[in-house]
């Protein structure tokens, strides 16, 4: 086994190519490792980097170029942190059986290429900042293409898998799900298989039913020895079953929390001293100067003549091993098959003593005894209208924490399948959303958290923490071009440039010195900018066929209601605000900042084309918000600095 980092070979295999879709089951879902460290691989030569807040601006103008996303995890497994991007979360609760509740556990991912390529990750890494960096993690990587390496037998096991887990969810297919399962109906078919076996999914069979076929590889006979890398456990019951398939020794790592430190009960250990196990140390991990977690998950098995090694997401425990509908976990491995040659590397050296290794209580992955039903509830926030949808079909009474302070209960509205939550008269509340959209309910006396659907969601604000003032945002407008290339590299290196004289690496901001601009040159800076802005949002269609206009009118109309009306850093809404602030510290005249608001006016919201291109209700209904808001602002300014009125007729004149 090679030993790699797995960020760098995934961009590696991606070599330059685009993701058209995506893919992911997990256990442990992290939406900001998932955002910050793995999404932004799909975008070649942007520089997202660990700086959030640089993360946080490019992606507001990248966002719109993601593929359809979706991930799968385990309901109780996920992040209190909701995402802040434009893809599904599905989490899964699996009903709990007379044994124990079983775990939503693998960790595969499949990335669809634009050159009509599959990429598959199977292993044992969940979508986490640890599991992807630090810790120590198996997984293979295959490309699949149809007519080149596409063997019938291989495909096949990931497409059921595909097909079984939507079917335990209950819900029709994404648009990601469509896609990568679309590509499966493919039939140039190759019989080159190389290393592969199969795989092992928990939805089709159990762990034992594959070691039966892999047995029958073996002449029928026994495999003469097995080495097993796991961190969690159940009892040695499942030793005696793996003891059915091996004539010879089984070695079995030690779960380490820290350095001499097992993360085992001392009895669970010595119980599977009492079955002949013999206790090991990973080889790899013996050449680390600092203590490493180990989070694979591998079995060895040592044939006749074949070596078959099994990778994926099973611990060695009973809801690992016995199969989804034997009242297991849902699990993936993938399985190799190796002729011997008596070359092969053991993985594990077997202890000699175990005096200076002190024991703690473990936790097995299948152990969730504070694991309760969550009410069945759906979630929309529409950040377009300011609004929160709340689906309750079975007509459950809960409460909706939307944060320590904004409670509502369902008791009142027990009688509707649907609850619609206006949010757009508590600014506050927006702001506490936009930073974290997560919903709490309590139901039963147990609290439990939900990750909304977030729609229009290139109209969810900006973290507070991020700041830029009226120069740096006009710089931003300027930056506006049709060409979206243009546009990429150009608001690229600005803000790039930004970030690295704003914050620092802690996300900090740096006090900045303003320009000492003359008054007039401030001033035509900041009508140029909204003039310019005009010009870029209402151009006229340059081209004359159907559907060139129809393309270029769908692209004008996405600029005006991210400008207009999105409540954003670089929007109309937050150079509003900037100019605000800067009227209330006396850092702008009054009258300059009338007459900015008045031109924003006339120039933006008062704009014919403005019309032609809004007409959805939904939008035009927030434009008209965003427009009298902009009118009370005007009404309010005028009566402070008592325009007069033949002022007010000449500049209506002049606009």
């Amino acid at each position: 086994m090679e030993e790699l980092i797995l960020i760098e070979k995934l961009e590696e295999s991606l070599r330059g190519r685009k993701v058209t879709a995506a893919l992911f089951y997990t256990y442990n879902f992290d939406s900001r490792f998932f955002e910050n460290y793995l999404l932004p691989i799909f975008f070649s030569g942007v520089p997202f980097n660990n700086n959030e807040i640089q993360n946080t601006i490019l992606w507001r103008h990248y966002q719109k170029y993601l593929p359809p996303i979706t991930v799968y995890c385990d309901f109780f497994a996920k992040d209190k942190i909701a995402p802040s991007l434009a893809y599904d979360v599905r989490p899964i609760v699996l009903k709990k059986n007379d044994v124990r509740w079983p775990a939503f556990h693998p960790k595969l991912s499949y990335l669809l290429l634009n050159d009509s390529g599959l990429i598959i990750i199977s292993g044992s890494n969940n979508l986490s900042f640890a599991a992807w960096t630090t810790n120590l993690e198996v997984f293979t990587i295959t490309e699949f293409k149809n007519g080149v390496y596409y063997p019938r037998a291989i495909k096949d096991d990931y497409k059921r898998f595909i097909e079984s887990v939507n079917d335990i969810y209950g819900k029709e297919y994404t648009d990601a799900e469509t896609a990568i399962h679309g590509f499966f109906r493919k039939v140039l078919y190759t019989k080159k298989i190389g290393q592969y076996k199969g795989n092992y999914s928990s939805v089709q069979s159990s762990f034992f039913d594959k070691l039966e076929e892999l047995k029958a590889e073996n002449h029928t006979k026994k495999f003469k020895s097995v080495e097993i890398i796991s961190p969690y456990f159940s009892s040695a019951a499942v030793v005696q079953n793996i003891r059915k398939y091996v004539d010879g020794d089984i070695k079995i790592s030690i779960p380490y929390s820290a350095n001499n430190v097992a993360s085992i009960p001392k009895e669970l250990f010595e119980s599977y001293q009492k079955e002949n196990v013999q206790w090991s140390d990973i080889n790899v991990l013996n050449k680390e100067k600092t203590f490493r977690f180990n989070h694979s998950k591998i079995f060895r098995f040592y044939g006749e003549d074949k070596v078959f090694t099994i990778i994926g997401s099973a611990n060695l425990s009973a809801a690992a091993l016995n199969g989804y509908h034997s009242k297991g976990n849902v699990e993936f491995a993938t399985i190799f098959s190796d002729m011997k040659n008596g070359r092969e590397t053991d993985l594990l050296k077997v202890r000699s003593g175990f005096e200076d290794i002190v024991f703690e209580k473990g936790t097995a992955e299948s152990e969730f005894d504070e694991r309760r039903n969550p009410p069945e509830l759906d979630f929309t926030l529409d950040w377009c209208k300011k609004e929160l949808v709340v689906e309750n079909p079975g007509k459950i009474q809960a409460a909706i924490y939307l944060s320590e302070d904004e409670r509502f209960s369902l008791c009142e509205h027990r009688k509707k399948s649907k609850t619609y939550i206006d949010l757009s008269d508590n600014p506050d509340l927006i702001i506490i959303l936009s930073d974290n959209p997560v919903i709490k309910v309590k139901y039963q006396d147990a609290f439990f958290e939900f990750y909304p659907k977030q729609i229009f969601i290139e109209h969810r604000p900006l973290p507070p923490k991020i700041r830029i003032n009226d120069i740096e945002l006009i710089k931003l407008w300027q930056l506006l071009e049709n060409d979206v290339e243009i546009d990429k590299t150009k608001i690229t290196n600005y803000i790039e440039r930004f970030i690295e004289k704003k914050y620092d690496e802690f996300g900090n901001e740096f006090r900045i010195k303003e320009n000492n601009e003359s008054i007039l040159n401030y001033m035509a800076t900041h009508l140029a900018a909204i003039i310019g802005l005009e010009k870029k949002l209402f151009k006229e269609c340059p081209y004359s066929t159907q559907r060139d206009r129809r393309a270029f009118n769908q692209k004008q109309k996405s600029l005006i209601e991210y400008y207009l009306i999105a409540d954003n850093i670089d929007t109309v809404t937050g150079y509003r605000r900037i100019l605000a602030k800067k009227y209330e510290e006396k850092e702008m005249i009054g009258g300059f900042y009338w007459l900015l608001l008045k031109i924003l006016r006339q120039k933006l919201y008062k704009n014919q084309r403005t019309k032609q291109i809004l007409k959805d209700p939904d939008i035009k209904k927030s434009f008209n918000r965003a427009s009298k808001e902009l009118s009370g602002e005007l009404q309010k300014i005028e009566k402070l600095i008592k325009v007069d009125p033949k002022i007010l007729i000449w500049v209506e004149k002049n606009l």
